[in-house]
C-alpha cells in the first residue's frame, strides 16, 4: 500500500512538470529509490486538498477529486473548482470519499492512467 500511495504522489507531484513537454519513459528519483513512467499520465485522480487545483490550471480535467467538506459544497466540490469545471467539455470528476489513503481500489471509474 505504501508503494502504490508513492507513486500515486509522484505521479501528481510530477504531473505538471511532465505535462510540460518531457520525453517518456522517464525516471524520478526519490527518497524511496526511483520510479520510472512510461508514458505520460492521461486520467489524473488529484488528492489532498488543492491538488485538482494545479492539474486543472495545466488544462486538464481530473477524473477523481477528493470531496471536500470543508470549503466544498454538498457535492464536495469547491466553488472555483466548479467554476472551472463549467468551463470545460466533458463529465465532471468522480468525487471520492475522505480517507487517510487514497480510495483508488473503490473507484474504478476514476481508473487513472
Amino acid at each position: 500500500m505504501i508503494l502504490r500511495s508513492l507513486v500515486f504522489a509522484t505521479l501528481l507531484v510530477a504531473t505538471p512538470t511532465l505535462s510540460l513537454a518531457q520525453d517518456f519513459p522517464i525516471t524520478l528519483e526519490h527518497a524511496w529509490g526511483e520510479t520510472t513512467i512510461d508514458a505520460a499520465p492521461k486520467r489524473i485522480v488529484t488528492w489532498g486538498w488543492g491538488n485538482e487545483d494545479a492539474v486543472i490550471a495545466l488544462g486538464v480535467t481530473p477524473v477523481g477529486i477528493p470531496f471536500h467538506a470543508y470549503g466544498g459544497g454538498e457535492d464536495g466540490i469547491k466553488p472555483w473548482i466548479e467554476e472551472a469545471l463549467s468551463k470545460v467539455e466533458g463529465e465532471k470528476p468522480t468525487v471520492l470519499e475522505n480517507g487517510s489513503e487514497p480510495p483508488l481500489s473503490r473507484s474504478p471509474r476514476s481508473n487513472p492512467i
